[in-house]
């Protein structure tokens, strides 16, 4: 007989549809020689297929990696807080940290900072939400801190941003639990690469603080796209104004300044007291020391570093910015192939993602493999394009072959 050495908790494997196992497959294609489209994984090339460098931040860690290479805390360095929180809020700031308790935490990437939410903020029967069309990787995030999810339907029948949606399922779980944690990935939501506007976000916190009298609202916004946004983010905005829930920013440096092996991002709670900034601040040094122990130290303290340098920080928006505007132009390329060809898809503003509605996202799927093109499937009827790797010739070869299926 077999025997059984994995506990019933951490049965579970990848998914074959797992975005990093297709893209494997991909790179398989081309080493036996084959012309591939991999359009899988989110990671910005240019139009000559070389990754996308900012090169300011590259050449800091270069240059300061060796002077911090023992164990950080396990809420990173001093100037790698100062050094996000500036780049990330700029002249507002002030007025946030003024009106809330801030509490920031270095994580191994986004990732990292969302699996410490989701274990910090639920339960073992509690349902984190999340949207409908979403990266899938949050679900197993989800499974991982050993909660469940629900989601809310990111758009109505309309492609309008439902709101109602949202407000359904954040009612339920607080009538059920007292407390809910909602995700709200945006700018460039992946997988659609949707942005709200300001008036949806003003909708929201309307709504989300006349909620939050009712129970413990936390709501994580993922922004780890926000650098490639065609338009201002709202968000930043918003969070100057009164809050009756408790946002937590979760922060990526691997979309932003290209360091996606380095793993490097953020936690940031805006807490309404000290004391719930020490709550927190002793639930995640627990998580993170009882984990992955602390952060990597010396990238922390060559980007800290960077961001304190106004003049490199000017050269680092620069550098961003030449991706962004390359990407916004791909981007509006593909979109305007797709709706010459009638072949319908999620409403798209910017980013690295795009998502198909299918008949079956597996048999697409598969049949593009079949010519070498790689998407990935990420629910029966919703095929992901990861427009950010490919160039604008494979757009119009993508296009083409959705066409022939």
């Amino acid at each position: 007989m077999k025997k059984a050495f994995i506990s019933n908790r951490s049965k579970s494997s990848l998914n074959k549809h797992d975005i990093l196992t297709i893209s494997g497959l991909a790179n398989k294609d081309t080493k036996k020689g084959f012309k591939t489209i991999n359009a899988s994984v989110g990671a910005y090339y240019d139009e000559k297929k070389k990754f996308g460098r900012v090169p300011t931040i590259e050449n800091a860690i270069k240059e300061k990696f060796s002077e911090k290479m023992a164990y950080a805390s396990v809420t990173g360095y001093e100037e790698y807080k100062k050094g996000i929180l500036s780049y990330a809020f700029g002249e507002r700031l002030k007025t946030i940290k003024e009106k809330n308790e801030t509490f920031f935490g270095a994580t191994l990437g986004g990732t990292g900072a969302l699996s410490i939410a989701f274990n910090l903020f639920t339960d073992e029967d509690s349902e984190v939400l999340l949207p409908d069309v979403m990266w899938s990787n949050y679900k197993l995030i989800a499974s991982k801190a050993h909660c469940s999810y629900r989601t809310y339907k990111l758009f109505d029948e309309s492609d309008n941003w439902n709101l109602s949606s949202i407000k359904e399922e954040v009612d339920r779980e607080i009538t059920r639990k007292g407390r809910a944690l909602l995700l709200i990935n945006d700018p460039c939501e992946n997988p659609t690469g949707y942005s709200m506007s300001k008036k949806e976000y003003e909708d929201l916190f309307a709504y989300l603080n006349k909620k939050g009298e009712e129970g413990s609202l936390i709501v994580a916004f993922d922004i780890a796209y926000y650098n490639f946004s065609s338009g201002e983010c709202p968000l930043f905005e918003m969070l100057e104004g009164e809050l009756n829930f408790l946002p937590i920013i979760v922060f990526s440096c691997s979309k932003s300044f290209a360091i996606y092996g380095f793993r490097c991002g953020a936690f940031i709670a805006l807490c309404p007291d000290k004391e719930s900034k020490e709550d927190i601040g002793n639930a995640f040094r627990a998580q993170v020391r009882g984990t992955v122990s602390s952060p990597v130290g010396p990238v922390l303290h060559s980007v800290g570093e960077t961001l304190l340098d106004e003049e490199k920080v000017k050269e680092v928006a620069k550098e961003i910015n030449v991706n962004k505007m390359a990407l916004v132009e791909r981007g509006n390329y593909l979109t305007s192939l797709l709706d010459e060809a009638g072949i319908k898809h999620y409403p798209y503003k910017s980013g690295f993602f795009l998502t198909l509605k299918v008949e079956n996202a597996v048999a697409t799927f598969d049949a593009l493999a079949g010519k070498h093109i790689y998407v990935v499937p990420i629910d029966e009827d919703k095929v992901r394009i990861a427009l950010s790797g490919i160039t604008t010739t494979e757009c119009k070869e993508l296009v083409d072959a959705l066409k022939s299926l």
